[in-house]
């Protein structure tokens, strides 16, 4: 993963979307807009559709497994992400797309 810094202009989400969006976009309070300096990172899993296609062969225990096998890596890297001060801002398949702010999001090793 190769992080970059931008500056991105965000709009409000409003109030009945507050438990759908990410924790950064909450903190512009009752602004309208907000500007920040962040990282985002795109961090996709290899060897996904591989595993996918195995484990489809297995029918219905196939598909279970590969939820266990995907939740249980979302949540060890959400994990980290938050502990370095990221936020999930999208999640699809097998693919995850972070924001990290604050003081020293560009120097973050994830």
């Amino acid at each position: 993963m190769h992080p970059v810094s931008a500056e991105t202009e965000f709009t409000r989400p409003s109030s009945s979307f507050a438990p759908f969006v990410p924790r950064v976009l909450l903190r512009a309070g009752d602004l309208d807009t907000w500007v920040t300096e962040g990282t985002f990172v795109f961090a996709d899993i290899s060897g996904f559709t591989r595993l996918s296609e195995q484990l489809a062969e297995l029918g219905k225990a196939g598909a279970e497994e590969l939820t266990l096998i995907l939740n249980a890596t979302f949540d060890a890297l959400l994990g980290v992400a938050r502990g370095e001060g990221g936020d999930l801002v999208k999640f699809g398949g097998d693919a995850l797309f972070l924001f990290f702010d604050g003081e020293y999001h560009a120097d973050s090793d994830i």
